[in-house]
């Protein structure tokens, strides 16, 4: 490979790591906006151990898989069940 594809490829790769991520932390912030009870919760429990960083940043975690849950950064990502699945006697799946 030439040295202006191996540049290319970078700076694809690059482009497409600050996108996907920009994405998700917009999103974050959006749906934390929504909720500001949730939001309290967050600032408060991020507060609590600064020394201990993020292993026992449990909010959060929660709060990231479930705004990546909303708005997935790959909609080519799913799951498919292998039995029908029936919601309130009349929702079929």
């Amino acid at each position: 490979m030439t040295p202006i594809i191996y540049v290319c490829t970078y700076v694809i790769q690059l482009l497409a790591g600050v996108d996907t991520t920009s994405y998700t932390t917009a999103f974050l912030l959006y749906h934390l906006a929504l909720n500001p009870e949730e939001q309290e919760r967050l600032r408060e429990e991020s507060g609590q151990q600064p020394s201990e960083g993020m292993k026992n940043f449990r909010r959060g975690k929660m709060a990231l898989k479930e705004s990546l849950r909303l708005n997935p950064i790959s909609v080519g990502v799913g799951r498919i069940s292998d039995q029908d699945a029936i919601f309130s006697g009349n929702y079929f799946l």
